[in-house]
């Protein structure tokens, strides 16, 4: 497989997946829960200033993209617990399916930078496993919530309103593709006389 085919099956529709972002640096190997934006196959990362990950960009320009699905990786990650990893390419790594790219800043701005990753190798397992996307999750928690505007009483009903016009403005943000598909269930929704916020 040649890196386009590995992107497109990791990442298998614009939006924004969770992954596990390896850097190095001055800090030492770090891994951190990091949003990936993937537009049209480009690769790209809002990374906030003052963090490790940033720190280690500016000193070594190359990153790992760990692509899990754990939960309690994430977990322990976001909470600075300590975990396995291999290293490869200068970079750590968890698991079977990792790329490796370049990162260059192609926007500075006061709180963050916006990096573009730009693949030079993967490690993948021969069963490629696509990236999570909160936004298809959400989409299928939406769904289970819409089950139960019929069955629910009104008060009940209203809160879940409110959630379900929350999870229609985050999938719309993070997995665009399902756009078309939130019209229709905004319009079934409003057919019931409920009004979304």
């Amino acid at each position: 497989m040649n890196n386009l085919e590995v992107i497109k099956s990791i990442f298998p529709h614009d939006g924004i997946y969770e992954t596990i972002l390896g850097t190095n640096g001055d800090k030492g190997y770090n891994l951190s829960p990091i949003g990936i934006i993937v537009n049209n196959y480009q690769i790209t990362s809002k990374i906030y200033k003052n963090t490790i990950t940033y720190y280690n960009i500016l000193r070594y320009p190359y990153c790992s993209i760990n692509i899990l699905n754990d939960p309690k990786i994430f977990y322990y990650l976001l909470f600075n617990r300590k975990i396995d990893y291999d290293v490869k390419n200068g970079l750590p790594k968890i698991g079977d399916n990792v790329l490796f790219g370049s990162c260059e800043v192609i926007e500075d701005n006061a709180s963050f930078i916006l990096l573009e990753i730009k693949i030079f190798d993967y490690d993948v397992s021969p069963t490629i496993k696509e990236a999570f996307s909160r936004g298809d999750s959400l989409f299928i928690d939406m769904l289970v919530h819409i089950t139960r505007l019929d069955i629910l009483p009104k008060n009940e009903v209203e809160e879940l309103i409110k959630i379900i016009s929350y999870e229609m403005r985050t999938i719309k943000k993070i997995s665009p593709n399902l756009g078309n598909i939130l019209d229709e269930i905004k319009d079934y929704i409003n057919s019931k006389g409920f009004k979304l916020e």
